[in-house]
C-alpha cells in the first residue's frame, strides 16, 4: 500500500491540466478565484462527472484547488485529496493590493526565470505593462531568438491573465463555512 493508502490497482489514474480562461483570443480572465474553480468545475464535470476527486494545484494554482474543493463539498460531492504545491495560505491576514508597477514587477521576474534568466529584469521592473510587452519580444529578437514567450500577442494575453490572477489571490478570502465531515 502506498503513503496515500492507494493500492497498485487505484495507481494508474487520469490526469488533466486545465488552462487559465484569457489566454484564448476572446476570451476575458477570470476576475475571482471562486469564479475560476466555478468554471474549472465545469470542465472537471464533462469528464468525471460524480466524485470521489483528486485535486491539485501548483502555486496560485492550489488556492483554485482548494477553492474547487470547497464548492464540490458544499455540493455534497467526496473530495479524496486536494495536493497543493509551492502554495501559500489565503486569509484575511495576507489579503494586500500591489499597485501596477509591483505588480509588472512580478511579472517581468516571473517571465525572465521562465526563460532561463535570459533577460535582465533590472530594466523591466519600472516599465508599464505595454513597455514590458515590447522590451521582452524585442530584446528576444535582438538575441536572434524567436521570442520564448510566444509574440507580444500572446504575452499581453499572459500578463492578463498573469494581473487578474494575482489580484484575485489578493482579494480571496477562503469560506470559513466548514463541511460536516472531510473525507
Amino acid at each position: 500500500m502506498g503513503e496515500l493508502g492507494l493500492t497498485a490497482a487505484d495507481s494508474v489514474a487520469q490526469i488533466y491540466a486545465l488552462q487559465a480562461r484569457g489566454l484564448a483570443e476572446g476570451q476575458t480572465p477570470s476576475e475571482s478565484i471562486e469564479e475560476m474553480a466555478s468554471l474549472y468545475l465545469e470542465s472537471v464535470w464533462s469528464v468525471q462527472p460524480r466524485g470521489p476527486y483528486l485535486l491539485s494545484g501548483w502555486s496560485m494554482g492550489g488556492g483554485v484547488a482548494f477553492e474547487m474543493a470547497r464548492q464540490l463539498r458544499a455540493q455534497g460531492e467526496e473530495v479524496a485529496l486536494v495536493a497543493l504545491f509551492d502554495s501559500h495560505a489565503a486569509g484575511p491576514q495576507g489579503v494586500f493590493e500591489m499597485d501596477e508597477a509591483a505588480r509588472v514587477s512580478v511579472f517581468a521576474r516571473d517571465l525572465v526565470r521562465s526563460a532561463g534568466a535570459l533577460l535582465s529584469d533590472a530594466a523591466l521592473a519600472s516599465q508599464s505593462p505595454e513597455e514590458l510587452l515590447k522590451h521582452l519580444t524585442d530584446e528576444a529578437q535582438g538575441q536572434g531568438l524567436s521570442s520564448p514567450y510566444g509574440g507580444e500577442t500572446h504575452l499581453s494575453a499572459l500578463w492578463k491573465v498573469f494581473d487578474s490572477n494575482l489580484r484575485a489571490s489578493a482579494r480571496y478570502v477562503p469560506s470559513t463555512k466548514r463541511p460536516e465531515r472531510l473525507q
